[in-house]
């Protein structure tokens, strides 16, 4: 293959391309949104008090601290938990350094927070 015809210019080509999939991929939703909407389930009845308040599954882990804990300590928790997950970068990097930490232990300790955020969300899913 001559080298010309192996690489083709990013700025009109790919560009052009690019766009005309992303048109391509908003037509073919707009289409199946208005061939197949979305229910908006049952009307809101101000008179009837609902039984329980049950939240999207991705909150069932905050759900089921707040139920096991206070209000104050599950804020504090949640908060403090994202933290150590956004800040995690450098925490680590700090511990390899100042006590050697090794890389074998990071990832033990990111398998047992997600263990314990899939049996929280679990419990809380079939608690409701």
């Amino acid at each position: 293959m001559p080298e010309k015809e192996r690489f083709f210019r990013f700025l009109p080509d790919h560009v052009i391309n690019e766009l005309m999939l992303g048109v391509l991929l908003l037509y073919i939703l707009t289409i199946l949104s208005l061939v197949l909407p979305a229910g908006l389930g049952t009307p809101a009845d101000p008179n009837i008090t609902p039984e329980h308040i049950k939240p999207e599954w991705y909150f069932y882990f905050n759900f089921r601290i707040l139920k096991l804990t206070s209000l104050s300590v599950s804020v504090v928790f949640t908060l403090l938990l994202c933290l150590a997950i956004f800040l995690w970068p450098f925490i680590e990097e700090f511990l390899q350094k100042k006590f050697k930490f090794p890389d074998v232990l990071s990832v033990m300790l990111g398998l047992v927070f997600i263990l314990i955020f899939i049996l929280f969300t679990l419990w809380e899913s079939f608690a409701l």
